[in-house]
């Protein structure tokens, strides 16, 4: 992650309808009234002589227009990211007290400007005559860090960067663990990057909601990730449930393997976090054979993460929890790579620049991928769900299920919700899982279904959305998609963001006081 980007953690979670409404909006403007009253008392502590000082240097900075290239307030010389406090002329030697109270408000005081302040708080009286009030506003929430407005990308590379900055900072509020994936091992040394989420413990039920998941990091994502990446997982509102949703990202030159995980049950996020430390491990064994033989290489890998977990967990914990699995792979064909030295033409004529991409997905429950597409210069995309969830309810699902003697349910509350499978005491709103042995004999399997193969050729933009049901139940493909392309690639991560935002909004405003667990991956490939 070469360049900046917001620091998405705990702190910045949502926690209620309108801060979800408004997460990833920058904000800039003039302040409102509670700014307004803080800086007008911390112009009270600074005493008359500061205020003077001040008052004498808006004089001064009146004449200059404001924004000008030569005004050292402009965009081009402000500098951090909301953390200082801007002054100019003699003026910056007698506001240390302003500076020292300001600087962790992100809040920027303008001295260009005389003008009154709304006042939302108490009001308060100014210890002299001489004494001003300063418009004070909010800085950019994305502004660089360096001295210039410059182009930003926002992708997962920059946040972990970002990370890495803060926990230098801030080591008790450790975000980001420097840990390699066990699936690295089978790669060349160096050759690979990993990003997945960290173990999930019975003691994560009590970290806020809506609090990001810790994440796991090791490798060069500026040389080793060519695509633009945005990634978000956090805890919804379940009160007596830890976060139980977990993801893994693993990048090589030429290649993306990335993947979503939901678990259920009580102890759902220990099936789902040893989906993720496991399952790219199988299959990155078996890719540096043979890239080609896709849907051999998932199913032998979904039933060694099945033998494997029941021989490090015991059947107990599987027995009684679950996890859905989604894994996309994003690289060139062999055939496409061997014919590289005469590059095919398009329908014009013109000979193509790039070698065609392809995805290709394999899955178990109800953590769903959409692709999208659309010709360059086009607003509209043309959006296939390539994956046609597990319910019980599906035609040939059912049909296996009733052959095992299994039993499904409609959903009690609705017609519109999935139904239900159904073993004695325990009920699963899916009929493909890891893990849930309870309903392995009766219908229930962890074999995965393949998707079609989608190609990608350079004269489209592509995008890709990976995303657990907590997105889908709330936002359908064509609204998610719409949404997270409104935004350019390179601000993935931001797109990412919004999208969220808008699904927890919609968990709080229909269902109160249930709000599932989120994660979604954004992928915009680049050729």
């Amino acid at each position: 992650m070469p360049s900046l980007s917001p620091k998405l953690g705990p702190s910045s979670a949502p926690t209620s309808p309108s801060d979800l409404a408004d997460r990833g909006r920058p904000r800039s403007g003039s302040s409102c009234g509670v700014l307004g009253f803080a800086a007008q008392s911390m112009l009270s502590v600074s005493g008359p002589t500061s205020s003077a000082a001040l008052s004498a240097a808006s004089s001064r900075n009146s004449s200059r227009r404001l924004g000008s290239s030569d005004d050292p307030l402009s965009p081009s010389s402000l500098s951090g990211v909301g953390r200082e406090v801007v002054a100019s002329g003699s003026a910056a030697a007698d506001c240390d007290s302003v500076t020292n109270l300001l600087v962790n408000s992100a809040i920027t005081v303008n001295l260009q400007e005389s003008k009154p302040l709304p006042r939302d708080g108490p009001s308060v009286q100014p210890t002299s005559n001489a004494d001003v009030d300063l418009p004070v506003s909010r800085r950019r929430l994305f502004a660089p860090a360096k001295s210039s407005f410059t182009k930003k990308i926002l992708t997962i590379d920059n946040m972990i960067h970002d990370m890495m900055e803060d926990d230098k900072k801030c080591h008790d509020k450790c975000q980001l663990s420097h840990v390699k994936h066990p699936a690295q091992d089978v790669s060349t040394p160096g050759a690979m990057c990993s990003i997945w989420g960290s173990m999930t413990t019975s003691k994560d039920s009590y970290i806020p909601f809506f609090a990001d998941k810790p994440m796991n990091f090791d490798g060069e994502l500026s040389d080793q990730v060519p695509h633009y990446i945005g990634l978000l997982c956090h805890r919804g509102l379940k009160p007596k449930a830890p976060n139980q949703d977990d993801y893994f990202v693993l990048a090589r030159e030429g290649m993306l393997l990335f993947g979503v995980f939901d678990g259920h049950g009580q102890e759902g996020h220990e099936i789902s976090n040893f989906g993720v430390q496991h399952m790219p491990k199988f299959f990155m064994e078996r890719l540096q054979k043979d890239r080609e033989s896709w849907e051999d290489i998932a199913k032998s890998s979904f039933a060694d993460v099945m033998e494997r977990m029941v021989a490090d967990l015991g059947r107990e914990t599987p027995n009684s929890a679950g996890s859905t699995a989604t894994i996309c792979m994003l690289d060139t064909s062999s055939d496409a790579e061997a014919s590289a030295g005469a590059p095919p033409e398009d329908s014009a004529g013109a000979a193509s620049s790039s070698l065609p991409l392809r995805l290709r997905c394999a899955f178990v429950g109800d953590s769903s991928t959409v692709y999208a597409k659309r010709k360059q210069g086009s607003r509209n995309w043309d959006v296939t769900l390539l994956t046609d969830i597990h319910k019980p309810d599906r035609p040939d699902e059912l049909e296996r299920i009733e052959a095992h003697g299994g039993c499904v349910q409609p959903n009690a509350h609705s017609v519109d919700l999935p139904s239900r499978f159904v073993c004695g005491d325990f009920k699963l709103s899916m009929s493909r899982a890891l893990g849930d042995l309870h309903f392995a004999p009766f219908g229930l399997i962890h074999e995965p279904e393949i998707t079609p193969e989608i190609e990608m050729t350079d004269d489209y933009e592509h995008l890709i959305i990976t995303a657990s049901d907590g997105i889908w139940d709330m936002v359908p493909p064509a609204q998610a998609v719409q949404l997270v392309g409104k935004y350019k690639p390179e601000e993935a991560q931001l797109a990412v963001e919004k999208l969220v935002s808008k699904a927890t909004l919609r968990w709080q405003e229909r269902e109160g006081g249930c709000v599932d667990d989120i994660t979604c991956i954004l992928v915009w490939p680049q050729f």
